[in-house]
């Protein structure tokens, strides 16, 4: 099942608290503003900081959040089933969250060489991070949302691909980890679908294609599991799932019966309603094992 990774960010410490914009989009956030001329406005006005503050470090600031304000307009958009404009506005958030995490990363080795304060490098790399993340979370929503328009996987497994390569082009933080282990996730979906579609044309397949995305999906959410935080543990358990499907398709029963049973002990910590629909998942998996598998039926 794919994900939508929407979670837009809350401002940061290097959102200083007499900064107009970082209030507004604070204020905005908190009341789950559903307006889109309101974040239309806000990354209008991002936009003539930053135009206006050109090299400065204000400018990425301002950059990123007229990226984040676009981003919610988007999705508010979206959430009016008004698809195709939510795109054209994804594809514009986008841009501009590339560029913000783009001007950090050209500072960055600054940092690294001693030529600025440790106070001032932790800075910059929890800037690093969420940038990057806020750009991992759009990539992956806009893939989604041109798979509702076109009905094709090539394009949006082509903007998800995209974002595997600028995930792994540095060290991911926190924040950006986790966004590109919903990156992978939602390649391997997409990568099914595609499995799929070749299959019923008589295509040539191959199922290790998602199971490659899934395998690394799953170990990044592995990685970020905790108890105390049900949303990692429903991701990881949403995970476990998408790789026992690649792993039937790909013919591996013992491997794909081995990770059905290790999702158990994940789908009695998974909260309220999401363990219902976590267990109906679970359910047509070993249904899909059974009957791709007949003789292994009692393995499950």
């Amino acid at each position: 099942m794919a994900e939508n990774a929407g979670f837009p960010l809350l401002p940061t410490e290097y959102d200083a608290a007499t900064d107009p914009l970082a209030l507004d989009w604070a204020q905005l956030y908190a009341d789950e503003c559903e307006d889109a001329e309101a974040w239309a406005d806000l990354a209008v006005r991002a936009l003539t900081v930053r135009d206006a503050a050109r090299d400065e470090p204000r400018a990425v600031v301002a950059g990123f959040t007229a990226g984040r304000a676009r981003w919610r307009q988007a999705l508010v958009i979206l959430g009016h089933n008004d698809v195709w404009t939510a795109a054209v506005l994804g594809r514009k958030a986008l841009a501009l969250l590339q560029s913000a995490h783009d001007d950090v990363a050209r500072v960055l080795p600054e940092a690294k060489t001693g030529a600025m304060s440790k106070t001032e490098a932790d800075r910059l790399a929890t800037i690093w991070d969420e940038t990057l993340a806020q750009e991992l979370i759009a990539r992956t929503d806009l893939a989604e949302m041109l798979g509702a328009i076109s009905g094709e996987t090539s394009e949006r497994i082509g903007v998800l691909m995209a974002g595997r390569e600028r995930g792994h082009a540095g060290t991911p933080g926190p924040r950006s980890w986790r966004a590109l282990g919903c990156v992978h996730h939602n390649l391997s979906v997409a990568e099914v679908v595609r499995l799929r579609e070749r299959a019923a044309r008589g295509g040539d397949v191959d199922p290790m294609v998602p199971t490659l995305s899934a395998s690394r999906a799953l170990e990044i959410r592995l990685q970020q599991l905790s108890a105390d935080n049900p949303i990692t543990v429903t991701e990881a358990a949403n995970t476990q799932m998408q790789y026992a499907i690649c792993l039937i398709l790909a013919q591996d029963a013992s491997r794909a019966a081995a990770l059905i049973k290790q999702h158990e002990p994940l789908l009695a910590l998974i909260p309220g309603p999401h363990r219902a629909r976590a267990a109906e998942q679970r359910e047509n998996v070993i249904e899909m094992f059974r009957f791709a598998f007949p003789r292994h039926r009692g393995r499950l």
